[in-house]
């Protein structure tokens, strides 16, 4: 199981509002009216990138009996040149030997059938056998581009091992249960939880706000709600007693008293796999401006024995301020 740490774009969906609220802001030339990195976050980005290393195991040459795992935070591709960003990215899986990659912010909206075709097409092309599924925001866009969104790909001969397929209406996760041995079921999760960003505007959390308000909700959160609904999915997938693994990008840390997700964590028995396998490994960064780890892989306990390798890639050092 490996991540790569997320490089998020400094205004995109991903920032988080604690640190605007608290810290001095730097302002910008190239984009007036609109706030810069903070003094603390300078700060972050320097000893990040100090830091930038692998952590954990080291990604090494796998066997055909090792299924492998992989999530990162995309935070956007584009379509244009027909499709080449995507295309960069399946060829990327292939060198990776991953049998399954979970992409949290691909920033598409892939209820559009050119978009579902495109990315299709080039899947196609790539892989020898795929299974390919994406989850928006059902909120119509303008345009291809849509803030937030989950997308995971599968791929080789694990395909076969697909019992079903689906994904969250509201765009916040995908799933497939795969049979194991003894006909167990392990359900496997991308999931993308929006940053708390209330103020207006049009982020993955306020289409999210706008889907809930249309569903029949009157007073939206989307950070609550999607706590929610996920464990609502998981005390299914446990009732028939189904395995999970969850990976994603919950943009809060575990450790913090508020945390969501450490709840659902202890309401579900789930473990924190990098940390069960590394518990002498200082706390990181998984987030170019920040200071914790905010994406995870969390698996059933019967998971544990099974695992062999866990990590983190380094944090591309890709920075548009």
């Amino acid at each position: 199981m490996y991540e790569r740490q997320p490089a998020r774009d400094p205004h995109g969906n991903t920032a988080t509002a604690l640190d605007h609220d608290t810290d001095p802001i730097l302002f910008s030339v190239f984009h007036p009216g609109h706030s810069g990195i903070t003094i603390k976050e300078k700060r972050n980005i320097k000893k990040n990138e100090t830091d930038n290393d692998f952590k954990g195991d080291l990604m090494q040459h796998k066997d055909h009996e090792t299924f492998r795992l992989f999530f990162d935070n995309q935070n956007g591709f584009n379509l244009t040149s027909k499709g080449a960003a995507f295309k960069e990215l399946c060829e990327d899986q292939l060198l990776l030997q991953a049998d399954y990659r979970g992409i949290a912010e691909p920033c598409l909206d892939t209820d559009k059938y050119q978009v579902r075709q495109t990315l299709h097409d080039i899947a196609k092309q790539t892989f020898e056998s795929y299974a390919l599924d994406m989850a928006s925001s059902p909120v119509t866009a303008a345009h291809n581009y849509q803030p937030g969104g989950v997308m995971s790909i599968m791929q080789g001969h694990t395909i076969g091992r697909i019992k079903s397929r689906g994904n969250d209406e509201l765009g916040r996760w995908t799933y497939v249960k795969l049979f194991g041995r003894s006909d167990k079921v392990i359900t496997l999760i991308s999931a993308y939880q929006v940053c708390n960003n209330a103020r207006t505007g049009t982020t993955a959390y306020h289409q999210q706000q706008s889907a809930l308000i249309q569903r029949g909700d009157k007073l939206p959160n989307p950070r609550r709600q999607f706590q929610h609904d996920l464990r609502k999915f998981l005390r299914q997938c446990q009732a028939n007693s189904e395995s999970i693994i969850l990976v994603g990008d919950f943009n809060e840390n575990l450790d913090i008293n508020t945390s969501g997700t450490a709840k659902l964590c202890e309401e579900h028995e789930l473990v924190d796999i990098f940390a069960a396998r590394h518990p002498d490994i200082e706390e990181f960064s998984t987030y170019i401006r920040g200071t914790k780890r905010m994406d995870y892989y969390l698996v059933s306990r019967d998971i544990i024995p099974a695992v062999t390798a866990a990590g983190y890639k380094p944090i591309p050092l890709l920075h548009n301020f």
